[in-house]
This record gives C-alpha cells, structure tokens and sequence, in this order.
C-alpha cells in the first residue's frame, strides 16, 4: 500500500511506494500540508488518496485516464486546485508510461485495426476506409498510445478530408470513428472521445447534390419501357420497402417464404432485417419465377445477381440509361472540386424515396413508415421525404376548408360566353 511523508521544510507531501524490485518509488502529490480552514490529518487523509491513486497506475491496477478522472472529479475550482490537478495529471502520465497501464493502451493503429464494428458487410467496408483514411492521415502519429489523441488530430483530418471529397462522406468518416472512440471510453482505454467537438465544413450550396425520388407516373412509365428483368428489380424493390440496388439484385429464395406469405431481407449496409409481408403483384410474380428456376438456383433474379456481383457500378448506371430513355429526365449534380464527382440526381435509389413520401403523404406514420422501409430512427427517415405537388395540394385543400368551408368549384366559362370581366 502506498504510503506519504513529509520532508523538513516542504510545503506538499508525498507519496511512497515500492515498484516490483522493492525500490522505493517517491512522488509529490501536491496537497499542501498546512491549508486555510483544515487540520493536517486532513490534508494527510487527502494526499493519502493520491499516492493511492499513483501506485494503483503504476502498478497496472486502473487505467491511468480513468484515474485522472477521479482526480478531476474531487479537484476543486479555485486557481491552486486546478494546477495542483494538472501537476497530478502529469505525474500519472509519467506513471502511465513506467508501469503496467501503457502496456494495456494500444497505439491508435493497433486500436483500429483490431476494433470489430457492427453493421453489414458495406458497413464494414466503410468503416475500413474511414480507419484507413485517418492512419495515412496521422503519419508517424498513427503510433502513438490512444490515449494521447487529441481533438486537435481529429479536426485536422476532418479539414483535410473536406478539402477533398463531399462533407456528406466526411461526416461518415466521422461517425465511424466517432463510434470506435465511443467503444474505448466504455472499455475504460480513453476517459473522453477526442472526436467529441468536431464539426464537419459545410459545403456550398451549389456543391450540394440535389437527390430526388421518382414519382408515381414516373415509375409507371418506366415500367412501361424497362425489359422484364428491371421490372422485377424495381417490383421487388417497392414491395420490400424500398430496399436497395444489391439486395433486390441479390434477393435469395431463403428469404422469401411463399406459404406464409413474407420476404425477410437482410441489409447489405446496415446488416438488419427488414421483414415484411408479400403482396400483389409481388406475391404472383415470385410464384412464377419459383416455377421457371433450375434446381439449385438459389437467387431469386439469377441474371441481375450475376451481373451485380460482378460490376455493381455497371448495374445501376443501366438503371439511369433506361430511365432517360423512358422520357425521364435525369442530370448530373454536384461539385467536381477536389476527387469529388458528380452523379444523377434520379437513380435506383429514388425508388427508395419516391416510397417513403407516398406512405407519408397517404397516412402513414412515421414509426410505420420505419417499420416498412427498414430506416433506423426517424431522423434519417425524415431526410428521405420529399413532399409531391399532389401531396401538398391535398393537405391545403382540407387545411382551408378547414377555415373557408367546402368550396365549390369554379365555374367554367365557355369560350363563346361573353367575357363579364371587361364590362362596365
């Protein structure tokens, strides 16, 4: 156990222990002996705790961050305490470093490397990137104990990261990390997240990518010009929920249960499950395919799956080429500053959109909507909504007759009637 002492003439005690040799290891604790208002047992039971607190990092008991933690929160708000806690601070790094803790802090890249994110397997690739991006950003600092991370580190690679590609992606590289930081505060390895703090540059507005869902006559069309095999992709994509490109490319027959009448999909990018019931004309046109499959098959749409596993960028620029040569307008948005390039403001995805505001702007609720579409809080939802015309008309209409009453339509004057406006 540690112990304290006090030297002729010093104004803070000390603190005594012994390391793993048996030598004696000596250190201010920085509690001054004599204080206003205290008796010096007091002072000494104060000092006390601190050599308590530094034998216990030394010898690998706690985590020298957690026991700053304890240290600030006991350090009182006056000039003297604050530097008293900041001297202590210093010596527990120094602690951190001779003894066992620093052998259980990893560098930030043995962290990263070795931390397991949750999520799906395009989850997965993306939180890759954003690790990998910010080690090649640290340089030589990617070596250095996590704990030594500052915020200073993290905003810098987030400036970088701006100065390249859209704050949209930089804002995910945010989060990734933000996340793995979350998980070494809850492991006790860091006492705050150094992202904490951070904030993402916004882009300006005409470097924005203007992102729009494909409307109800939009989509009739397209099915009306689309070969068979995109009708199906975009069949099964509206009856799950909106899901996206690969996993209604790559819908499998373990996820359809055809006698109970549901489609259990599990997200690429997320990893969750998104199940919901089957219905027309889904429901008949997955009877008829279960019919024609060869034995074995195990992909719904075989010929999609095929050509997704193999180029998925191909895959979805088809989808764009067909909506354009349906009569569907599609253009290139965004900023091509830095490695930033742009893309259509229509695509699969807008499938996905068109839907969410359909179910919004007929009735259902927000958790419903969530519940169907696979969204996973109402924030992200929310951002895929885009109120149509038909929408908005509807709700005004009832929002006015609500103050005006039930109006009657207006009369139509016929072209050969007497135009009452221009007389006298």
């Amino acid at each position: 156990m540690a112990g304290t002492y006090r030297r002729a003439g010093a104004a803070s005690w000390g603190a005594i222990w012994k390391d793993e040799r048996g030598h004696n290891m000596r250190k201010s604790t920085f509690v001054n002996i004599s204080q206003p208002g205290k008796k010096e047992a007091q002072t000494r039971r104060e000092a006390q705790a601190v050599a308590d607190g530094y034998e216990a990092v030394y010898k690998g008991r706690i985590l020298y961050t957690k026991q700053a933690e304890i240290f600030r929160a006991t350090a009182g708000p006056s000039f003297d305490e604050q530097r008293a806690l900041n001297k202590r601070l210093d010596v527990l790094r120094e602690l951190g470093t001779a003894g066992g803790t620093a052998r259980k802090t990893p560098t930030v890249r043995e962290y990263l490397e070795g931390y397991k994110p949750t999520g799906g397997e395009r989850n997965h690739e993306s939180i890759a990137r954003a690790f990998s991006l910010f080690i090649t950003h640290l340089g030589k600092a990617a070596d250095i104990r996590l704990d030594r991370l500052t915020r200073e580190h993290c905003q810098g690679f987030i400036d970088a990261q701006a100065a390249r590609v859209r704050s949209s992606s930089v804002t995910r590289y945010r989060t990734s990390l933000s996340a793995a930081f979350n998980a070494a505060v809850n492991s006790e390895l860091l006492t705050r997240n150094p992202m904490s703090g951070t904030k993402v540059p916004q882009e300006h507005a005409a470097g924005k990518i203007k992102r729009e869902s494909l409307t109800p006559a939009e989509i009739a069309r397209f099915l009306q010009h689309a070969p068979q095999h995109w009708r199906d992709m975009v069949n099964i994509c509206l009856a799950t929920g909106g899901q996206r490109i690969g996993d209604c490319a790559c819908l499998k027959w373990n996820a359809v249960d055809l006698a109970a009448g549901t489609i259990s999909i599990i997200t690429q990018k997320t990893g969750a499950e998104v199940k919901n019931p089957l219905i027309e004309p889904l429901k008949s046109r997955l009877e008829e395919l279960w019919a024609e499959r060869e034995p074995g098959e195990e992909y719904v749409l075989p010929h999609m799956a095929q050509r997704y596993l193999h180029a998925p960028g191909y895959v979805s620029t088809e989808f764009v080429a067909l909506l354009d040569a349906s009569g569907i307008s599609t253009v290139k948005t965004g900023s091509t500053k830095g490695e930033r390039r742009q893309v259509h403001n229509k695509t699969f995805h807008s499938l996905r959109r068109g839907l969410v505001s359909l179910l919004r702007d007929g009735g259902a609720s927000a958790d419903m909507s969530r519940a169907i579409v696979g969204h996973s809080s109402e924030e992200v939802e929310r951002t895929y909504y885009r109120a149509t015309m038909e929408g908005k008309a509807a709700h005004l209409t009832q929002a006015l007759q609500a103050i005006f009453g039930p109006q009657e339509a207006a009369p139509v004057i016929p072209p050969t009637a007497p135009d009452y406006r221009r007389q006298a």
